[in-house]
This record gives C-alpha cells, sequence and structure tokens, in this order.
C-alpha cells in the first residue's frame, strides 16, 4: 500500500510526534518508508519551506537531501495517481 502524506500531515507529525520520539524509532521509520516508496511526497516540499518557517524541513532534513531525495525519488510524480474524469465513475 502506498500513501500519499500532505503539508498538514507531515507537519502534525513533526509538531506533536517527533518531540517524543527520543530514539528516533518514528523518524527512522518515516524515512525508510519514504526511502522504499510506501509513503510517497510531491510538490508539498516546496509549501513546506513556507509553512510554520520551514519546521517540517528543519526537523526532517533528509527531504530536502540530493542524495536521498534522487534515491526516494522525491518529489514523486502524483499526476498519474488522480482520475483524470471522474465522470466515467458516475453512474447516470
Amino acid at each position: 500500500m502506498r500513501v500519499v502524506f500532505d503539508t498538514n500531515s507531515l507537519l502534525s507529525l513533526v509538531r506533536y510526534y517527533l518531540p517524543f520520539d527520543e530514539k528516533e524509532v518514528l523518524f527512522q521509520f518515516i524515512k525508510l518508508k519514504i526511502e522504499n516508496g510506501e509513503i510517497i511526497i510531491d510538490k508539498i516540499l516546496d509549501k513546506c519551506n513556507y509553512i510554520s518557517k520551514g519546521v517540517v524541513l528543519n526537523k526532517m532534513p533528509f527531504l530536502v537531501d540530493k542524495v536521498f531525495s534522487k534515491k526516494a525519488r522525491i518529489p514523486y510524480k502524483t499526476e498519474d495517481l488522480l482520475i483524470p474524469n471522474t465522470r466515467h465513475f458516475f453512474i447516470n
């Protein structure tokens, strides 16, 4: 299963969960899932620069690391994940 994170999810993760992650178990888990492609990060990284003074990227610096980004294919192109025309899925 793949999960697409949004800006608010990352912000909540950084604000409410990572401060209690003293042994970095959650941090390493999220990093591994992003690296494996199970958690998808798309263009929200641009937004993360401006939200709460960039706290997401400060707390999760691997998201802007060029080597990690290339390996994990960040930002992921999510255009293909969305249905282009939803009318085809509804019965008239």
